[in-house]
């Protein structure tokens, strides 16, 4: 079993423990020119943390992901296809801004969604995908890129 941290968390963290630092030396600075220096560096510090959450959280900043997943969520054990399909209605409107997921499968026993990737150029790798059983949910997965 491997625990050891990837370098790129390890660096984000460190990072952030940086620009603490840094910015309570700029608090406690007396002097206005070092108390702007220690700011600029606590700033420069905290970006490579702010950069790697951006890159665990993409639904922060792409419409799509934060629709598709909250599709996802919606969606609960118990439901029937007609229940999920008004879900679908409700997150992906006729005129709205985000474009209906692709039926990837559509059996009596499956059901499952591929996220349309709209104007970006990248595949729809997110999914989610269904157990069914007489009629209604079982079970739900949701499949990242």
């Amino acid at each position: 079993m491997n625990t050891a941290i990837h370098p790129v968390f390890l660096i984000a963290g460190l990072c952030m423990i940086a620009a603490i630092v840094a910015a309570v030396f700029a608090f406690r600075a007396s002097f206005g020119i070092r108390r702007v220096l220690l700011s600029v560096l606590a700033t420069l510090f905290i970006v490579p943390g702010v950069f790697v959450f951006l890159l665990l959280h993409p639904e922060l900043i792409d419409a799509r992901l934060r629709t598709f997943k909250a599709f996802y969520h919606d969606i609960h054990e118990g439901m029937t296809r007609d229940e999920i399909n008004s879900l679908l209605v409700r997150h992906y409107p006729k005129q709205g801004a985000r474009h209906v997921p692709r039926i990837l499968e559509d059996t009596s026993g499956r059901l499952g969604f591929l996220m349309n990737p709209e104007i970006s150029s990248g595949p729809d790798c997110e999914g989610i995908f269904l157990t069914v059983n007489d009629g209604r949910v079982t079970a739900k997965k949701y499949v990242e890129d």
